[in-house]
């Protein structure tokens, strides 16, 4: 027969806690994670992006580019050559060309295919990370160096170092940001020079993920040390973040509330920006977060992404995760909603 139930408890993460008189304590779990099966055999996805039409469009390891329109994937077809490249990055701009960052360097979708851009020989060069900026310039990071190219000229921006550049940003001054791996993260100031400035405050030798949030704060997800904010008036202070569960932060995006949701090692977690942080040296105030990961949903804990973006936005709010072989789609409303 039954056991009989002898208390409920709803935890802040949504979780109903039942305890039994025969049958001890249970947990009963909604799964606010939808997982979608890439259809290719063996592909992994490493990159996403949703566009206007509400495309999701994925970047893999070994199988190109996956358009995902409509519940029906397609592969779509490439100027690749004879070993189909990784793609690293994939992006929207603002006048809707699509772009992607491969080992190969720089291809963009002209009707149903992908086209190598010709002639920049710097864009043959592996990209992992491309971003636009408030005045339509785009930017391309790879394992060089990074460009800029507006109205069809291309600008080169040199560092001391050979960068592994991961991640771009854009403040609320105009200043770019640039994460990388092993290196540390870099500042361009608006209107400088083409040299990139190392920022020596920062604490931690990896910077694998930014985002600017619409108060100006930093967010810096690194790959082996948590996430790290800095607020416009902590005088370049990076306050460590608490309690985001994971060390490694492969991406991060906000919701159309006041939420950043974090691809990570592991699985996906949302954190409040409300969360007040302070200017003093150390760790800040633990983050309000919510943690999803395989009982909710996921198909593998590690949600993975080479380069940026890493986590897709559609027009009804949900965000898009790559998920190894899977996809994981959250609605971001219904999961917040419930804790």
């Amino acid at each position: 027969g039954l056991a009989r139930v002898t208390c409920l408890f709803e935890d802040s993460q949504g979780n109903i806690w039942v305890g039994t008189l025969e049958d001890g304590l249970h947990r009963v779990s909604l799964q606010p994670l939808t997982p979608i099966p890439l259809p290719v055999d063996s592909s992994m996805g490493w990159s996403i992006c949703a566009t206007r039409d509400d495309a999701v469009w994925v970047g893999t390891l070994g199988s190109g580019v996956l358009r995902l329109q409509a519940g029906k994937f397609t592969q779509m077809d490439g100027d690749w050559g004879a070993v189909v490249p990784e793609i690293q990055s994939l992006f929207e701009d603002s006048r809707t060309n699509l772009w992607a960052g491969t080992s190969k360097g720089v291809f963009r979708l002209e009707g149903e295919r992908f086209r190598r851009v010709e002639p920049v020989t710097e864009l043959t060069r592996p990209i992992t990370a491309i971003f636009e900026d408030r005045s339509g310039c785009l930017w391309f990071g790879g394992y060089q160096d990074l460009f800029s190219l507006q109205e069809n000229c291309l600008t080169a921006y040199s560092s001391k170092m050979h960068l592994d550049i991961r991640a771009i940003a854009e403040d609320n001054s105009g200043d770019l940001w640039i994460g990388t791996i092993q290196e540390g993260l870099y500042r361009l100031p608006r209107g400088q020079t083409r040299q990139l400035t190392k920022v020596p405050k920062y604490p931690v030798r990896d910077a694998r993920s930014l985002f600017v949030g619409p108060d100006g704060t930093l967010w810096v997800g690194s790959q082996q040390s948590g996430l790290f904010r800095r607020s416009v008036t902590s005088s370049e202070d990076f306050v460590l973040s608490a309690g985001t569960l994971s060390d490694t932060i492969f991406s991060i995006l906000n919701d159309h509330t006041s939420h950043l949701w974090m691809a990570t090692g592991n699985g996906i977690i949302g954190v409040s920006t409300r969360t007040p942080i302070t200017d003093s040296a150390g760790a800040g105030p633990p983050l309000l977060w919510k943690h999803l990961s395989l009982a909710e949903g996921l198909g593998h804990r590690r949600c993975y992404s080479k380069g940026q973006p890493g986590i897709a936005r559609t027009s009804d709010g949900r965000l898009w995760f790559p998920n190894v072989d899977h996809l994981a789609v959250l609605d971001p409303k219904e999961t917040f909603s419930r804790g």
